[in-house]
């Protein structure tokens, strides 16, 4: 037995309220997977920064054990100094084997790493990485590098904007498409209702 059918209005106010839970729930999914997207951008960034600082600080520890074992100042400051070419490296300091600063590279006005206790004051910006000095299994002293993840961190936010930006573009033209076809469904409708 065929029920009655739902006049056109209450049709019409069904189909849009499915469609509104619909775009909604398009809407979180598309919100919800832009974040897992962004979280893997960041970790990947971190990877890449963390793989650069560490391989830096070891060809640098590679190329001061033999002036830090003669101990040739002039010769370990200008290895530290070759660091200003890796812009995220924002201080360096080379400790003896028996823990005393033997020489320290500033880069422009940040504070350079001055104790061995620098690895364990990581803020959210500044990470320190110690790397030692071993030859023939003898300790010629530890390096300590200051590295700053602004950089990786304007990278991220360029991302988060672009990103931002082009689901905040589609879920407004998507809202848009759809006030349009309920305002056209809305007048076909009214339409009916006056024909019957």
């Amino acid at each position: 037995m065929l029920g009655h059918p739902l006049p056109h209005h209450y049709a019409g106010d069904i189909l849009a309220q499915m469609a509104s839970r619909r775009l909604f729930i398009a809407g979180i999914t598309l919100v919800l997977a832009f974040a897992v997207l962004l979280a893997t951008h960041f970790w990947l960034l971190r990877q890449e920064f963390n793989a650069g600082i560490e391989a830096k600080a070891q060809i640098t520890a590679s190329r001061l054990i033999q002036p830090a074992s003669a101990n040739d100042i002039a010769a370990i400051n200008r290895i530290l100094q070759s660091l200003h070419d890796f812009p995220v490296i924002t201080g360096a300091t080379l400790f003896s084997a028996d823990g005393r600063q033997v020489a320290h590279y500033p880069n422009e006005n940040h504070a350079v790493a001055r104790t061995l206790e620098s690895p364990h004051q990581n803020s959210w910006l500044d990470f320190y990485w110690q790397q030692k000095l071993e030859h023939d299994n003898r300790n010629h002293g530890t390096l300590v590098i200051r590295a700053s993840m602004k950089e990786l961190i304007k990278r991220l936010s360029w991302f988060f904007g672009i990103g931002f930006a082009a689901m905040l573009i589609s879920l407004t033209v998507t809202w848009t498409a759809f006030t349009s076809l309920r305002r056209k469904v809305s007048d076909t409708e009214d339409d009916l209702k006056r024909i019957t």
